[in-house]
Parts: C-alpha cells; sequence; structure tokens
C-alpha cells in the first residue's frame, strides 16, 4: 500500500550553477577540439557545491552523467565551465546530494554564502572557459 497523502516539501536551495564548455581544445598545444568533458555533455548544466579554495583550479559539481543520465558529484576544472550564475534549485535529487556533501558542517549554506564565493571563483587565475 502506498500513502497518497504524502505532503513532502522539498525547499529549494540557491547554489551557483554553470554550463560546461560547449568545445574545448584538446591535445598537444590544443590543435584539436572535445565537445564537453569526457563524463558531461557540452551545456550540460552543473551545480557547484564546493570548491579548492587554495588551488584555484576545481570545483565539486553535480550533474547529469553523460552515460549514465544520473546525477553525480564529481570535481571538474573550472576552465570547462562557462556563465557562472546564482540559482535556486528545485531537484531533490540535487539538493540531496548536496545536503550530504554538507553534512560535516551545519547544512547547505545560504544564498549570502553562495554570493560571496561566485565573486572568488570569477577572480581565480585560470577562470572560466
Amino acid at each position: 500500500m502506498t500513502d497518497t497523502n504524502c505532503n513532502w516539501t522539498i525547499e529549494p536551495v540557491w547554489l551557483i550553477t554553470a554550463n560546461v564548455v560547449q568545445m574545448r581544445p584538446f591535445g598537444e598545444g590544443g590543435t584539436e577540439t572535445k565537445i564537453g568533458t569526457k563524463h558531461f555533455r557540452g551545456n550540460a548544466k552543473v551545480y557547484i557545491i564546493d570548491a579548492y579554495w587554495g588551488m584555484c583550479e576545481n570545483v565539486t559539481v553535480i550533474v547529469h552523467h553523460r552515460a549514465t543520465g544520473r546525477y553525480v558529484k564529481m570535481d571538474l576544472p573550472l576552465r570547462h565551465l562557462e556563465n557562472l550564475r546564482m540559482s535556486l534549485c528545485y531537484s531533490p535529487k540535487v539538493i540531496e546530494l548536496t545536503a550530504e556533501h554538507w553534512t560535516r558542517l551545519q547544512g547547505i549554506p545560504s544564498k549570502e554564502h553562495w554570493e560571496e564565493k561566485i565573486a572568488v571563483l570569477q577572480s581565480w587565475p585560470d577562470g572560466l572557459g
């Protein structure tokens, strides 16, 4: 039996979002181009949930995987992303994975936290594609 009176409501959360670059240089001297990355399609929407703040290179993202179609959490170089922005996330799975990542702290950070972090990401030297 299933309970049809489930009134679950998941509150949306603010996250930094971006898109995987459509085309990126590849190979010796960047003479070749590839569409997207090995794991993600070009222009795929990614949710940035953390970063390696001291290294100024990689961010932790949640995105649909190219092969499986499932949401996965991976580290990705910031140079493979473009169009950084703030967005409300409504996806229950993304919110669940984000909350799981942030359990060691006090839950998913606020919008103000992400606004500060987006400014930092945009200032990284090997920034956005």
